[in-house]
């Protein structure tokens, strides 16, 4: 069963009851030596024919100069932040953009719009054709150069929601790669609806009971989300998850999933792709939707891509979950992009 086409029935359950490198600049440094980061405000709209009334705040990550760099852009998933990418426990084990930045690669990860430090317009806008609208215009901005500096190369970097966002971008703008996580288009029924009849009005929950969202803002409390989304993680690391890093969710989102059961939806992409997910993923993995392999997912998937043969390639994460940044073999996930990365893209034009 596709996992769209089952969405938007249970949504509807669950909606019942020149970048502007401005004013808001920040620099620090953390544990990686080298490494700053810079936050910055974009104004964007929901959709071309809108004004610019929103911003969207993301962080820029890197060692050392930036001229000619490979920019990879970071897309987080449902209920998560830009956090997901840059963990501030024990940053040397699981901070992907420290393992990214180190390697010679900037970073740009951002708040989606309607989640964080990014503004939050009502929810029942917050589709996925407005967010892959708002993530093109970050990457059209970044483009455009910051203070002159122009990025050699872009690749896009998804994780669930954010994969699939990830793909409705790469359709409408040229990256020099893709890489999806957390996202295949077969998926468990039952995890699934598990997932939507847990995820509540975002208002009854205690982290966000004083930021006065609106009712069509969702977010998904503990034990289900150590359910949904972790297999083999630290327990403080989950602690810090619960008290500070989880976020929302729209119905918006929820909603509009239907629109991409297309079979066709990912086809017409020509750049390389890499599918990366955990063996132990509920939503993703189990006797009848096999995880074994690269291969085997790729082979999964396979009908869904153009030219599979000669731009789809795969890893599996062993006796991991979801939330591949949380777990504790995290490290093997990093390495395997970076092995990807340098050898279909890599970090600089020579």
């Amino acid at each position: 069963m596709k996992i769209i086409r089952l969405l938007v029935t249970l949504s509807s359950s669950v909606l019942l009851t020149s970048l502007l490198f401005q004013p808001s600049f920040v620099s620090y440094a953390d544990s990686l030596e080298g490494k700053k980061c810079s936050t910055y405000k974009i104004p964007v709209s929901l959709a071309p024919d809108l004004p610019k009334e929103y911003n969207v705040v993301g962080k820029l990550c890197s060692k050392e100069s930036l001229e000619g760099k490979t920019l990879q852009v970071l897309v987080h998933g449902f209920t998560m932040g830009k956090s997901y990418w840059d963990l501030p426990y024990q940053p040397e084990k699981y901070s992907y953009v420290n393992r990214q930045i180190q390697a010679g690669y900037v970073t740009f990860s951002l708040d989606r719009i309607g989640v964080g430090e990014s503004d939050h317009p009502p929810g029942s806008k917050i589709t996925v054709d407005s967010n892959a609208y708002v993530v093109q215009q970050v990457i059209e901005q970044l483009r455009s150069g910051m203070g002159g500096v122009k990025f050699s190369k872009l690749i896009l970097v998804g994780h669930s929601l954010g994969s699939i966002i990830s793909v409705a971008v790469a359709k409408n703008v040229d990256v020099d790669g893709l890489i999806l996580t957390g996202m295949l288009h077969d998926m468990d029924p039952e995890t699934v609806e598990y997932e939507v009849s847990h995820s509540q009005p975002a208002n009854l929950d205690p982290k966000f009971k004083d930021e006065n969202l609106p009712p069509d803002y969702l977010s998904i409390q503990y034990p289900a989300r150590k359910k949904l989304f972790f297999y083999n993680a630290d327990p403080a690391l989950l602690e810090l998850d619960d008290k500070e890093l989880r976020q929302t969710g729209t119905t918006g989102e929820l909603s509009t999933f239907g629109e991409y059961n297309d079979p066709n939806f990912a086809q017409g992409i020509d750049t390389p792709i890499f599918l990366v997910v955990g063996d132990k993923d509920p939503l993703l993995c189990n006797e009848q939707l096999p995880c074994t392999d690269g291969a085997t997912i790729v082979n999964r998937e396979k009908e869904y891509f153009s030219n599979p043969d000669t731009l789809l390639e795969g890893y599996v994460v062993k006796n991991a979950s979801h939330n591949l940044t949380y777990e504790r073999n995290a490290p093997d996930f990093f390495q395997a992009v970076l092995d990807w990365v340098n050898r279909k893209v890599g970090p600089k034009v020579k």
